[in-house]
């Protein structure tokens, strides 16, 4: 695109090679409110090129900023009568508020703090005037003089030059029932300070005491109503925007969101060919004392002028979900506000979440990618619809070390061919043991300890394999030893050659089945015992996992003593998953976890069974008394890990 102020150009967009079909070009850094000429250039991929004719377009003047013309927030001391007030920090007006009457009377018109009038996300200040006294109202003239802030706006002393819009804001609250009847509203009128107020001429904004919702009026006739309810006690933000010409035009806008566009319908109207220009402002704030209250009175020259926004406030900072890499910053604002997190190492920071434009209360924000073990610095920043924004104070957390991954300590997945007697078998695919299985009288004899495959263990969720043992065999059990070297899979967990570690947990999970009835009162469990590899195992020396031949439930049992048992039933036939987490120190504690739901991740937090005891429970081998008979037990997929998650895959 060629372009200029003339048909000589003298600028151009860069060329854009892509070849299309539907053009679009963007040129920026013109000069505001001027006439362009342009003409647009298109080639093909052969290079042959075409030009359009001249066309021009005119940009659009800057806009003029937001102008506040007058305010009133009320400043003088609580309970100052308002008849005579300035203001205090106030701007734009002629004169003090003057009483109809000229009444100092209090309770009456005054100046209060102690029940401020606040809007979601508006600025406000926390003094408010009162009304009202004996029928009576009170009013201020704006500054009206030429010269002053109404200058543009003002056709015969008043504001009120046709083609200007003029918009007036304000916070009022019915203090009283509503169904009293009572006015409770604010006047723009054309009668200048004085003390005979006549506030029901001009443009009538609030509750004028027949139907309860708030509206607007013209010069005291017949009220036009929003849908907007008077509801006793809440502060209600009412925005008037007024245009001047041959036929004036007022709209009321009800509670509008702060910081966004005007809505694009008013909450009530009307259009009026009788003059609505205006001086001063008039409150009657119903019949009586303490009934109504009128906050932060605006005049402007835009909606976004009498509609400021207040700066969100912070709070409830946390942190959450802390991990090596990875924490989670929360908090709340008192308004709808984006979301955004600045972190780093120091307090410059240097990394950002990532700008959140949805505008919520409570803010959730993830960081990810973080070093391990590291402190950070962050704060929070949040803006709300207008775009202002705020910061919270620095803030500090510090990511975890990295968790080393579940290991697997030993495996026994029997995996000889089905029919090998289990004496002398080494797994196959096993690993973390020192010797092979050891039946207790070296028996080789099949039925009797050996692998099958015939009808596997299986359980839901559980990774397992296709073979397993079966037991037993006259009364005998059979054994296997960890290894427990110094260099081995356990050497964390060793003491004095056994796995005991003051202050280590180590786990152990397995599948065993009741093949036969358990009214035959048979003990089918497996023992974490300190015996070496050999054939004379005590299989009820240690720790006892599984059924101990009494009440048919699965539990625990330490050196053949009275049986610790959980509430499940053992059933013949069906696979149970047993769990054991095994923690040594001056008093060790042993948890049993049969059947869980959960697994791969945490231990459920209950244990099915559990006992204490100071007595030293460090092994070095697992036994198998699988009943005294063949056929009668089925043990498979056997685990011993550092946590539960590796021992339940």
């Amino acid at each position: 695109m060629n372009y200029g102020t003339t048909t000589a150009y003298g600028s151009s967009s860069a060329l854009n090679s892509s070849l299309v079909t539907s053009h679009s070009v963007t040129l920026t850094g013109l000069a505001a409110n001027t006439t362009y000429n342009f003409d647009v250039v298109s080639a093909n991929s052969a290079g042959a090129s075409a030009t359009s004719p001249n066309s021009t377009f005119t940009t659009s003047a800057v806009p003029t900023p937001p102008a506040l013309l007058a305010y009133e927030p009320f400043g003088e001391a609580s309970g100052t009568p308002l008849n005579g007030a300035t203001g205090n920090g106030d701007s734009g007006w002629a004169s003090p508020w003057v009483e109809q009457l000229g009444s100092n009377v209090v309770p009456g018109y005054e100046v209060l703090s102690a029940n401020p009038l606040t809007y979601v996300g508006l600025q406000t200040t926390p003094n408010y005037a009162i009304g009202g006294y004996q029928y009576q109202s009170a009013g201020r003239q704006l500054n009206v003089t030429p010269g002053g802030p109404f200058n543009s706006y003002l056709s015969n002393g008043l504001i009120g030059t046709p083609g200007q819009t003029i918009w007036l804001s304000f916070l009022l609250r019915e203090d009283a029932n509503p169904s009293n009847g009572q006015i409770n509203a604010v006047y723009l009128t054309a009668n200048n300070s004085g003390s005979s107020w006549q506030p029901q001429l001009g443009i009538g904004i609030g509750y004028f005491g027949g139907t309860a919702s708030w509206g607007l009026q013209y010069n005291n006739g017949t009220p036009i109503l929003s849908n907007v309810p008077v509801v006793q006690g809440q502060p209600t933000l009412f925005v008037v925007q007024i245009t001047f010409g041959s036929t004036n035009q007022v709209n009321l806008y009800v509670n509008p969101v702060i910081g966004g566009a005007v809505p694009t319908t008013p909450s009530a109207s009307f259009s009026q060919t009788g003059s609505v220009a205006f001086q001063s402002i008039a409150y009657l704030g119903t019949y009586g004392a303490s009934q109504s209250s009128l906050g932060s009175i605006r005049v402007g020259t835009s909606f976004a002028a009498v509609t400021p926004s207040r700066t969100p406030v912070i709070s409830g900072v946390s942190v959450s979900g802390v991990s090596s890499s990875s924490v989670t910053i929360n908090w709340t604002t008192d308004q709808a506000t984006s979301s955004l997190v600045n972190y780093g190492t120091t307090t410059v920071y240097g990394s950002s979440s990532g700008l959140n434009s949805s505008l919520v209360t409570s803010h959730s924000v993830t960081l990810i990618g973080l070093a391990a073990s590291t402190a950070y610095n962050f704060d929070v920043v949040s803006a709300n619809l207008a775009g202002t924004s705020t910061t919270s104070p620095n803030s500090r957390f510090t990511t975890s070390a990295i968790t080393p991954p579940p290991a697997l300590l030993a495996f026994e997945p029997f995996g000889e061919s089905s029919g090998t007697p289990l004496n002398g078998a080494t797994g196959n695919g096993d690993s973390g043991w020192a010797a092979p299985w050891v039946e207790q009288l070296g028996s080789n004899v099949v039925p009797g300890y050996e692998v099958l495959s015939a009808n596997p263990l299986t359980y839901a969720g559980l990774q397992t394999t296709p073979n397993y043992a079966i037991g037993g065999y006259q009364y005998q059990s059979a054994g296997r030893q960890f290894n427990v070297t110094p260099a081995g899979p356990f050497a964390s967990y060793l003491a004095n050659g056994l796995i005991g570690a003051s202050g280590q947990t180590v786990w152990l999970s397995f599948l065993l089945r009741e093949d036969a009835n358990p009214a035959n009162g048979q003990i089918n469990a497996l023992y974490l015992s300190n015996y070496g590899a050999g054939n004379s195992w005590v299989p009820q020396v240690g720790i006892g996992v599984g059924y101990f031949g009494d009440t048919p439930s699965w539990g625990l049992q330490l050196n053949n003593g009275t049986p610790t048992l959980s509430t499940v039933s053992v059933v013949q036939g069906q696979p149970t998953l047993l769990v054991v987490s095994v923690t040594f120190g001056t008093t060790n504690l042993v948890n049993l976890y049969v059947n869980p739901t959960s697994l791969g991740g945490s231990a459920p937090t209950t244990p099915s069974a559990t006992f204490s005891t100071t007595s030293n429970i460090a092994f070095q081998s697992v036994s198998y008394l699988g009943g005294y008979g063949t056929n009668s037990s089925s043990l498979a997929d056997l685990r011993v890990g550092t946590t539960y998650a590796s021992v339940t895959p």
